[in-house]
């Protein structure tokens, strides 16, 4: 699904976010609910090509604390996959404008900078479970940038 095929507004989704959906606990709720909606509206879902590497990190870590089992978190990536997040490849465009935010923000990486870059680029909204990235990008003028909370 492209966003030209969507019939609204696209959103980019960050790691967070799909690690949250995707997790058997009842703060999950919201954003699998969220995420139900906006598939029904047929809302194009994207996200720069890092997010599935930093979605499974994630996930890794909950396993090697003990808080998920080998096999919850084997289902919990193919279920991220099902989510059928669009990655938007980088491009040079992308990149400076990541750099940008980063600079912005004053990060010294830019990976949360480019979930910004690809949504200011698509003029998409941005959609996280880090709510000081939310406020931070606010902060900045991003009011397209939104938070399920923690």
């Amino acid at each position: 699904m492209t966003s030209s095929s969507a019939g609204s507004r696209p959103l980019v989704i960050d790691a967070s976010y799909a690690v949250r959906a995707v997790l058997s606990s009842s703060s999950s709720q919201g954003c699998r609910r969220q995420l139900a909606t906006w598939v029904a509206e047929d809302r194009a879902l994207l996200s720069p090509p890092h997010w599935i590497a930093e979605a499974v990190s994630a996930l890794r870590k909950f396993r090697s604390l003990g808080e998920m089992s080998p096999e919850e978190t084997d289902r919990a990536v193919e279920d991220l996959f099902a989510l059928e997040i669009e990655s938007i490849p980088c491009d040079l465009a992308l990149c400076r404008a990541a750099l940008d935010w980063a600079d912005r923000m004053t990060h010294s990486k830019a990976y949360d900078a480019f979930y910004l870059a690809l949504a200011e680029t698509r003029e998409a909204e941005l959609w996280t479970t880090d709510e000081r990235l939310e406020n931070r990008a606010r902060q900045l003028g991003a009011d397209w940038v939104h938070s399920a909370g923690a």
